[in-house]
Parts: structure tokens; sequence; C-alpha cells
């Protein structure tokens, strides 16, 4: 897979809490290092939510390498770099510093920051709940952004909640993704580690791929 103008930049956003944007960053950068990508992770979370995770991921390998010296070197296969609202208004200077794939994770609350990184992305991706709340969230940032798809997350399936948020997306037409995450423990223990083959995120990074070479930003 090529990228067509050396980087491109993947915003995961949506002015709302509990909704899976740290996890949806994190697991899209290792499975698409998995596939052999160059990834960067850029956190301008003030609670430093992809921080800590890699900050677990070494406490881990520490652990690991005091009982056996021998033991695998245990890593994230991209870096996370702490970023702020600044570096988020100036996307040419990311593109000069980081080649291949920066993805940005965002806060909650901060509106400036979050428009800064939904600027700075070529395509935007909000993780929403099936919610009457995060649906409303999920649709203001959809129209602030330049090419937002809609990730349903924490999705039970076989509800009426979750065949109804369906429906009203495409009613709104509002780009989505085929693949939702559901509501799994597994996904939850993803956090601070790296295991992350997770079958409903790998559907995602494909779409996500189909997408970016169908408005041509990369070539497979």
């Amino acid at each position: 897979m090529r990228i067509k103008n050396d980087t491109v930049i993947i915003t995961v956003a949506i002015i709302k809490g509990g909704s899976g944007k740290t996890t949806t960053a994190m697991a899209l950068a290792e499975l698409l290092h998995k596939r052999g990508e160059q990834v960067t992770v850029l956190d301008s979370d003030n609670t430093g939510g992809a921080t800590m995770w890699e900050m677990y991921v070494e406490q881990e390998n520490r652990r690991r390498k005091t009982e056996n010296p021998d033991a695998e070197d245990y890593h994230l296969g991209f870096p996370v770099v702490q970023t702020n609202e600044a570096v988020l208004n100036n996307p040419e200077l990311i593109r000069e510093k980081y080649s291949g794939w920066v993805i940005i994770d965002t806060p909650p609350s901060d509106a400036g920051v979050v428009q800064a990184a939904i600027n700075a992305g070529d395509v935007v991706i909000i993780p929403c709940q099936p919610s009457v709340s995060d649906l409303t969230h999920a649709g203001r940032t959809y129209a602030a952004a330049r090419n937002g798809i809609v990730l349903l997350t924490r999705v039970k399936p076989r509800t009426k909640l979750a065949r109804n948020s369906i429906s009203e997306l495409d009613e709104e037409g509002i780009a989505r993704f085929e693949t939702v995450i559901t509501e799994r423990e597994a996904i939850k223990n993803m956090y601070g580690t790296t295991e992350i083959d997770n079958k409903e995120y790998s559907s995602v990074v494909h779409e996500l791929i189909d997408y970016l070479t169908a408005i041509n930003l990369v070539e497979e």
C-alpha cells in the first residue's frame, strides 16, 4: 500500500467521553503496524490515555525482563507522542515530521484541541455509542469534519437501540462503518497491552483503507 502524499492523518474524535476514542486509535495503530505500515499516535488528550497505554506496556516489558532476562521484547509497534493545540494547528509541520500513518487521539471536552485535530485530519473517525446523547454529539462532530465517518462502539447486538441508531445515521446521510464494535470484556481488556488481534477492528481497518483508496489518498 502506498500513501499518495507520504503522510495520512486520521483523527479520532467526538466531543464526549466514554465512546472508545483511545481504544479505537490504539487498536487501529497496532493493526496497521501489523500490516507493515509505519504509524505514529499523537496523544492530544490531557488525560493522556494513549500515553498511559504505552507506559503500561513498557511496565509489563520490564516485569517480564525481570522475571526472565531472555524474554521476548514486549512493546507497541509504534511511538505515542504527546501533542497540543499549537502543533495540531500546523498540520503541514506534522506531515514534515512524520511519514506514514498519523493517528490523533483527542480529549472529550477541550473544544479548541478537538477542532484543531479535526481540521488537521484527512479523515475523522467518530466513535459513537448507540445512544441519543452520543448520536447528537456525533452529528455535530460529523458536521465539523471534512471527511467524517461514524464508528458505532459498545454496541449490544440485536437490540432495538442498535438498529435504531444505524437507521438514524443512514436517514441523516451520515457516513458510517458497516462494522460495529460490540460491547465485550475482551475489548476493555486490551487497554495497556499489545493484544489487539480483534476481528471487528481488523474489519474497520479494511473499510478505512477502502475509503482512503476511494478518496485517492492511498493506493493498494
